[in-house]
This record gives C-alpha cells, sequence and structure tokens, in this order.
C-alpha cells in the first residue's frame, strides 16, 4: 500500500520529490504510518524499482531512518546511535532487506542489537535471526536459477558473468570491465540483481570485506545458464 504510495508520488513530483518542501507530506503519507515488517518490506521493493540513484538513496536514508526508529535506535547518514554511543556503517541492500526481518521480534534489546551491528552486518544479523530462532532464507534450484536468467538484462547478465568468472571483484574492477563511468552504475547493477530475486531466497550476490562476491553455492549453475 504505502509502496504504491510512494510510486504515485514519484511519477507526480519526480526529482523534486527528494525537496524540502515535500518531505513533510512523504513523512505523513508514508513513513510515519508504517507499523510492521510487512509494510516497511512492501515499502522498500518499491524503493528498488526507482532507477534514479539519488532520489533512491533518498529514500533508502528515511527507510532506514524509520526501521531504527521502530528498534528504538537513531539512524542518520551512515551512522548509528545508542545513548552516548555511535558507530559508522555501511549498509547495501541485502543488509537492509536483513534488517527489515527483525523489526517485528520482540525479544531484541537495543544496546544488544546496537553492538552487533559494529561488524559485517550482514553476516551478523543472519546470525542474530539463527540465535532468535527465525527462518533462514531458503536455496535457489536449478529450474529458478535458469528463469531469473532468462529475465535478465544484458548489462546485469555481463556483470554477473564477469563476478561468476572471478568470484570476486571490487568496484573499481567491475567499473573497467563493463565500461562504467562511475560507482553508481555498479551500484545499480547489484540493485538490479537483489531487485529481481525472490525475497525469501538466499542472496545471489553479497559484500564482504570491500568485495561483491557471487554465492559460490550457486556459481556452477550461473556458469551453466549465463
Amino acid at each position: 500500500m504505502y509502496g504504491n504510495t510512494l510510486l504515485t508520488l514519484y511519477k507526480f513530483l519526480g526529482k523534486d520529490l527528494v525537496k524540502k518542501e515535500n518531505e513533510k507530506n512523504l513523512d505523513e503519507a508514508i513513513f510515519d504510518k508504517l507499523k510492521g515488517k510487512n509494510d516497511f518490506k512492501e515499502l522498500f521493493d518499491n524503493i528498488l524499482k526507482i532507477e534514479d540513484y539519488d532520489i533512491s538513496n533518498y529514500l533508502k536514508e528515511k527507510y532506514l531512518r524509520a526501521i531504527f526508529n521502530k528498534l528504538k535506535l537513531k539512524y542518520k547518514e551512515g551512522t548509528i546511535y545508542y545513548g552516548d554511543k555511535k558507530e559508522n556503517v555501511d549498509f547495501n541492500d541485502s543488509a537492509i532487506i536483513q534488517i527489515t526481518n527483525l523489526i517485528d521480534n520482540t525479544k531484541i534489546e537495543s544496546e544488544k542489537l546496537f553492538i552487533f551491528l559494529t561488524g559485517n552486518i550482514d553476516k551478523i544479523i543472519n546470525a542474530y535471526r539463527e540465535l532468535l530462532g527465525e527462518e533462514n532464507n531458503s536455496n535457489w534450484t536449478e529450474e529458478e536459477i535458469k528463469n531469473y536468467v532468462k529475465n535478465m538484462k544484458p548489462l546485469t547478465i555481463n556483470f554477473l558473468n564477469f563476478l561468476v568468472k572471478k568470484g570476486e571483484a571490487d568496484t573499481s574492477e567491475i567499473m573497467k570491465e563493463l565500461e562504467l563511468e562511475n560507482t553508481r552504475g555498479v551500484s545499480a547493477l547489484v540493485s538490479a540483481v537483489i531487485r529481481n530475486a525472490s525475497k525469501d531466497k538466499e542472496k545471489i550476490i553479497y559484500k564482504e570485506e570491500g568485495k561483491i562476491k557471487i554465492n559460490p553455492k550457486y556459481r556452477d549453475n550461473f556458469i551453466k545458464y549465463l
């Protein structure tokens, strides 16, 4: 519901969506009304549909502020605050999805969550969910990967082909190989891979130690169908 409202506002306002005078309306119509995990997930799915880099990042910032407000923490521009403590963090799209899955869990203590989020976010949140007894995302079947690849655009296929061959690569390597002008192109490709994948499935790619990596579990299947 809120995701559709967002896309309607974006269609109407375009780049003006991020102007200061529209922020209050955006909060009142969407972000102030978010309640549980399903509301957040539906909204984020639609944020990922917005291809404009600046608008997408603006909305992700507001989304993260809303999430951490629910988790009784404060977030602003890459920093999480708990009392007089603060830590800088870097959230990619898959990490945001993982955090979203924590929203409805009443067992979470804000201080412990703050401590958990000072390392590799994807790994830590996955471990935390396991400790809380939550289910992990399910495996991809070979047929699902085959169908997933069929819906990809040529540049996304080239991106995955490169990762499949190398196993991992940093942003500069990807830019050079695919002849991208800036890091936004890499971010857009990562977002496309995540956006087009089923949200209940394991991650196909992930970022770790400054590199973008292909999930080794599915590397052979992608070699077969790309």
